[in-house]
């Protein structure tokens, strides 16, 4: 794995790209998202599962706030819940970063699927949330929720028209996002029109592989062209 710095454009976000020989203009992205106070490269190790045939170009996004040895989160929360000006500009700068690699892939329409973690998780759904423009073909939350913003979920029938595939993972022994989290995410975007699927599992917070294949075999689902990183097995 090498590190992987954007330009000097304060929009953009850093990220850390998985080492690969099948390196090739176009390949679909598979955009990682880790959770609070993590690494990028936590979540680039859940490529092997996710993509073990090396199918897309593998890129762990670095949330916006923090510092080492604090760690980098994607927004800032108080008693009252997540920082909305935070969610806000983290959408803007993940949305730009995402375009930037797109451009970086050598095809600006090239497939992009986001998996995120934890408070990454909740990052995936306000990008799903909000589909206009984005061209997102899949959205996986693991152990995530949908911050409580105004604005999302967007629901005109334009927007939902072009919304992204959604996967609301969570687990059963969760101490940290309890698992009707997940629930009252995945209503909240059923509400407003978006199409969502919903698995609840055993484990904990942090998923074992048995939990992330779960999540390889929903994007090889044959049924939903566009969203397949991985093999089904």
């Amino acid at each position: 794995m090498a590190p992987s710095r954007a330009p000097a454009d304060p929009t953009l976000l850093s990220w850390l790209d998985r080492e690969s020989p099948a390196d090739a203009p176009g390949r679909p992205l598979l955009v990682l998202l880790h959770g609070a106070e993590d690494e990028p490269v936590d979540v680039l190790a859940w490529a092997g599962v996710l993509d073990p045939s090396d199918r897309c170009r593998a890129v762990a996004v670095s949330a916006p706030f923090g510092s080492a040895p604090e760690g980098r989160v994607w927004f800032r929360s108080s008693p009252r819940g997540p920082n909305p000006d935070d969610v806000r500009q983290a959408v803007t700068r993940l949305d730009a970063t995402i375009g930037h690699l797109r451009v970086r892939s050598g095809r600006q329409d090239c497939e992009v699927v986001v998996v995120g973690y934890s408070q990454g998780g909740a990052m995936a759904l306000m990008l799903a949330a909000d589909p206009t423009g984005r061209s997102i073909r899949g959205v996986v939350s693991v152990c995530g929720w949908l911050p409580d913003v105004d604005g999302w979920p967007v629901g005109s029938t334009e927007q939902v028209r072009s919304a992204p595939r959604v996967l609301v993972l969570n687990t059963r022994g969760d101490d940290v996002v309890p698992v009707d989290f997940g629930e009252a995410a995945a209503l909240a975007l059923e509400a407003a029109g978006h199409p969502v699927e919903r698995i609840v599992t055993e484990g904990g917070h942090h998923p074992a592989d048995e939990t992330l294949r779960l999540v390889r075999d929903w994007l090889a689902d044959p049924g939903a062209e566009g969203t397949r990183p991985g093999d089904p097995r």
